[in-house]
């Protein structure tokens, strides 16, 4: 059985538009939507694993994998027939903690300084726990490069996965753009996108 592809990181990394351009490459994601690309069944992990098997060969998005921890081991997941590839994206935590705020925003949320602080402090608290957590084999990606570097990133991803992706399909997902959190700025409005970064 093919591997089980997890796109992870911590939210407002660009997991999304990861997905979204795996989608587009010729993957079939497992997802309840393609506004986010999240499966609500991931937040049951570890205890609920079971429908992982039959994911595999498809990408998967699972957010702070230090608390919805994958199953590793034949005893919590006796039908595991396949091992894992793993896209972790990295961003800048004090740029993904105002991007956090500004998503926030929308459901009416607003956070002070010192609360993004403290969102701030926890990602890179948090990192190494979450990196120890995912299985390997492991891509690392930054946002910025998936921004800015939308070929090059696109040409990794295939690589890494050993996919005849349609990189040029997963370049087109990408808006050029400042990496940056920008103010105003909302993918929700973007007639391609369904989303906010």
């Amino acid at each position: 059985m093919a591997d089980l592809i997890v796109v992870s990181g911590f939210g407002r990394c660009g997991s999304s538009l990861m997905m979204q351009m795996l989608d587009a490459g010729g993957l079939d994601p497992v997802a309840d939507n393609t506004a986010s690309y999240e499966d609500q069944r991931t937040l049951r992990l570890p205890s609920h694993p079971g429908w992982l098997d039959d994911a595999g060969g498809r990408p998967v998005k699972v957010l702070d994998p230090h608390i919805h921890r994958l199953p590793a081991n034949e005893s919590r997941w006796p039908r595991r027939e396949h091992g894992y590839r793993v896209i972790w994206l990295d961003r800048d935590p004090k740029e993904q903690s105002r991007s956090m705020a500004k998503l926030l925003l929308l459901e009416g949320r607003i956070l002070t300084r010192t609360q993004r602080r403290r969102i701030e402090r926890g990602l890179r608290r948090d990192r190494p726990k979450a990196l120890r957590a995912l299985p390997l084999p492991r891509l690392g990606l930054r946002f910025r490069d998936l921004i800015q570097h939308p070929e090059n990133t696109s040409a990794r991803v295939r690589d890494f996965l050993g996919e005849d992706l349609d990189v040029a399909a997963m370049v087109v997902q990408v808006i050029p753009r400042d990496p940056g959190c920008l103010e105003g700025f909302l993918e929700l409005s973007h007639p391609r996108l369904g989303r906010a970064t």
